[in-house]
């Protein structure tokens, strides 16, 4: 008995309007029913969060874009030249692209893992965050850097997808989209100390 007189003095307490249940907040005077909407935003700290925007994050995919090819350049045509399996191929894939992709999507997932951003990104102040987490797990980058890439790279029209980001409240591209993260600016350190 006690439970529910204590039930009832909370829900008292709530407005007419609005009942928050489980993390999500429900409008009770629609004229279409209750509707449901959950609370995106995740507290990390006291300071506002400014969302990384479509011209930051370009420069800082162009500087990842030249590391990797830096990258492959060294691995691939070095390594695979002076052993000898430049040439080989496997019907219509070489093994020179098959390493030159996993160097890539490993790049981008293990930086990204490690330190929330890439190096690119580190370059311009920029990091990445999980939405419901905060810190990301393996899930949340697998999906954005592997599976998200795969889609943007899958077809000459998938690229596009990437303008998305200059029109999206919070930024996101479509692989932030599927894995629930946002590309964030890190606070700036005053100077003054």
């Amino acid at each position: 008995m006690s439970d529910n007189r204590e039930f009832e003095k909370e829900e008292d307490q709530l407005t007419d309007t609005e009942v928050v249940k489980n993390d999500q907040e429900v409008v009770e005077d629609d004229p279409f029913g209750p509707v449901h909407e959950e609370k995106e935003e995740v507290t990390f700290s006291s300071e506002p969060v400014y969302y990384g925007g479509f011209w930051m994050r370009f420069w800082a995919y162009l500087v990842d874009l030249i590391i990797v090819a830096s990258l492959n350049g060294l691995i691939v045509g070095g390594a695979l030249v002076f052993i000898g399996l430049d040439g080989l191929t496997f019907g219509i894939y070489s093994l020179a692209g098959l390493v030159s992709a996993i160097i890539t999507y490993s790049y981008f997932t293990i930086m990204t893992k490690i330190l929330g951003q890439t190096l690119g990104k580190l370059i311009f102040g920029l990091s990445v965050i999980s939405v419901k987490h905060g810190k990301l797990t393996w899930g949340d980058v697998l999906i954005r850097e592997v599976a998200g890439r795969f889609i943007h790279r899958s077809l000459v029209i998938t690229n596009v997808l990437y303008v998305v980001i200059g029109f999206d409240g919070r930024k996101q591209g479509i692989h932030d989209k599927f894995a629930d993260t946002v590309v964030v600016l890190e606070p700036r350190k005053s100077r003054r100390s």
